[in-house]
């Protein structure tokens, strides 16, 4: 465009004002738009995990054919199978979602979203906390007590970032429980959840028919790739454990239901829900 070109476009918008008027309106709502949603696809979808080595951390996801088995929880004994043979997978978290009412001090009730893990579930995810402790493996089984570890948020809006929260003590559905840490400001999944606890709060988990029982399904499972290994190899042995133990416990696998074992990066299952309708907007 030479010089002339420019100064008659802007005589032209001089005198058409309104459409001028228009033009910059609706370039200025387009652009910040775009600014905006693609901050939330990048934020979402592009920015690597704050979890620590966030590549290899890893979602498995049980599923049949059929409506709602697209994404079946695992049992324990199913849990176990991987655990105590899957070599690719240096660790295996549990983790399982349930809701308490809670009750501070001062007698404010609460509902609150919370999940039940294992002991060594901030060391599979690679996540720390901000204050306090994780929890280790002293925090499973039957004969410990109940701890709380707040997520950042929770922690922020509920206790008004308190720094002497640690130590407190709450009720949850009657039963105290301490406040022993505060995570780090991470995403979750596959829910959004106010605190993390160890599973003894709940007598369910820790009952014989959810230990024992391969088709009582209630928990989700978070893995870590071991040192050297790569997501194909972890997908071949888990696929090889899955047709193992189809085969040895047929009782509990009808041969027809299509069911199958996924290995999926937590960076991609986090933005699957969102995805599709992020890259429509943008």
């Amino acid at each position: 465009m030479t010089l002339s070109d420019l100064k008659y476009a802007l005589r032209s918008l001089t005198r058409a004002r309104g459409f001028t008027l228009t033009v910059v309106l609706t370039l200025g709502l387009g652009i910040g738009a775009t600014t905006a949603i693609f901050s939330v696809v990048r934020g979402v979808l592009l920015r690597p995990l704050p979890h620590r080595d966030g590549e290899r951390l890893m979602y498995l996801r049980q599923s049949v054919n059929g409506p709602g088995g697209e994404n079946v929880a695992f049992s324990v004994p199913e849990i176990d199978d991987f655990r105590n043979n899957a070599k690719r997978l240096g660790t295996i978290a549990e983790y399982s979602q349930m809701a308490y009412t809670m009750i501070d001090k001062g007698g404010d009730a609460q509902r609150i979203n919370v999940g039940l893990v294992t002991g060594n579930y901030f060391k599979t995810m690679g996540l720390s906390t901000t204050m306090g402790r994780t929890f280790n493996d002293n925090d499973d089984g039957t004969a410990v007590p109940p701890v709380m570890i707040l997520t950042h948020t929770f922690w922020s809006t509920r206790f008004g970032a308190d720094p002497n929260v640690l130590g407190r003590k709450v009720m949850l559905d009657g039963r105290p429980v301490e406040i022993v840490g505060v995570a780090e400001p991470a995403p979750f999944f596959p829910e959004r959840f106010d605190a993390l606890l160890n599973m003894v709060i709940s007598e369910h988990h820790t009952s014989a028919m959810m230990q024992d029982g391969r088709t009582h399904r209630m928990t989700e499972v978070i893995a870590r790739l071991s040192p050297g290994a790569t997501l194909q190899d972890a997908r071949a042995e888990v696929n090889g454990i899955r047709d193992r133990v189809q085969k040895q416990f047929v009782e509990a696998y009808d041969p027809g239901s299509g069911y199958k074992v996924t290995v999926t990066p937590f960076q991609e299952v986090m933005g699957q829900r969102v995805k599709p309708t992020l890259y429509m907007l943008m």
